[in-house]
């Protein structure tokens, strides 16, 4: 059923309103992203055009599949509603804004390969046409791995890397800003901070998940109260309800949390360059490589998209 939500105004989208040719495609890693056009979608009429403004039967035809799997069309008031559209791959997301913050939702996407993928944007009245930066998470072709010793360099993901200071960390003698924090609360473990330096591009936020190898090579998945990597028959007889989705039982804000025997072995952190610091309950002296899954972020500005047909 067709619907229509009333949601508050906003202001503030930075649009674009010189002529100018549109940018209808942009490669991300090995996928390509295509900007299609645009479209009017009101109770009594659907009409969509291509990047040039010519009708196109075939997002008209889109959006009336999407409302027909029960979408449901928002506007807000005062402003030239639109729905953009792109084609993308099917096994890959992507996120839109306008302008530097304002991002934009209520997606709907009509499946297939390559996916369709509708994104609603109000614009106001006098407005012309909008470029639109579409991002998305890009993964490395393999994992790679650095030796894990203060001073070691390497290149993950074409980028240096390199392994700096490793800082033991009790929580009740650190302070606030600088504990490992689990559910709101202190972790009730002791952990090491490992300071971690990178050549990332400016504003570049890197995604990467580590698994830490012991001197023959295997992962390390369990680690005893001072962080000595154990066996996980060890670890359930130490601690008989470690869980499989967390370190610890959820605090519930009053009681404190005991500090457990024994605990799954966690390596984290992350931030944009040049330097971040991880957390691991891990002794570094018992960590011999860090293998890293890595990611990273692209963008590309797309359009502008004419928001009225010729």
């Amino acid at each position: 059923m067709r619907s229509l939500l009333l949601a508050p105004l906003v202001v503030g989208l930075a649009y674009v309103a010189q002529e100018t040719s549109p940018k209808r495609s942009a490669t991300f890693g090995a996928a390509t992203l295509e900007a299609r056009g645009a479209c009017d979608v009101r109770p009594e009429n659907i009409a969509c055009w291509d990047m040039d403004g010519a009708k196109s039967a075939e997002l008209e035809d889109g959006i009336r599949g999407a409302l027909s799997n029960g979408n449901e069309v928002q506007f807000r008031f005062g402003k030239k509603n639109r729905m953009l559209a792109f084609r993308r791959p099917q096994n890959m997301g992507f996120s839109y804004r306008v302008g530097t913050n304002t991002s934009l939702y209520g997606t709907w996407n009509v499946n297939g390969d390559p996916t369709t993928e509708f994104v609603r944007i109000p614009a106001d009245p006098s407005d012309k046409q909008v470029v639109v930066t579409a991002q998305a998470t890009i993964p490395s072709l393999k994992d790679e791995e650095i030796a894990f010793r203060e001073g070691a360099v390497g290149q993950i993901d074409g980028r240096k890397v390199e392994i700096g200071a490793m800082i033991k960390v009790v929580p009740a003698k650190t302070p606030p800003n600088a504990r490992p924090y689990y559910y709101g609360q202190p972790r009730p473990v002791d952990g090491w901070n490992v300071v971690m330096g990178i050549s990332s591009k400016e504003n570049e936020y890197l995604n990467w998940t580590y698994t830490a190898l012991d001197s023959s090579g295997q992962p390390i998945k369990y680690v005893d109260a001072q962080g000595k990597p154990i066996t996980a028959m060890k670890a359930l007889a130490l601690e008989p309800n470690i869980q499989a989705n967390g370190n610890y039982p959820y605090p519930n804000g009053e009681t404190p949390v005991p500090k457990p025997k024994a605990a799954m072995a966690f390596y984290q952190g992350g931030g944009p360059g040049p330097a971040f610091r991880a957390l691991t309950n891990i002794d570094p002296k018992s960590i011999a490589t860090l293998r890293i899954r890595a990611s990273h972020t692209e963008s590309a500005d797309l359009g502008p998209f004419p928001l009225d047909p010729k």
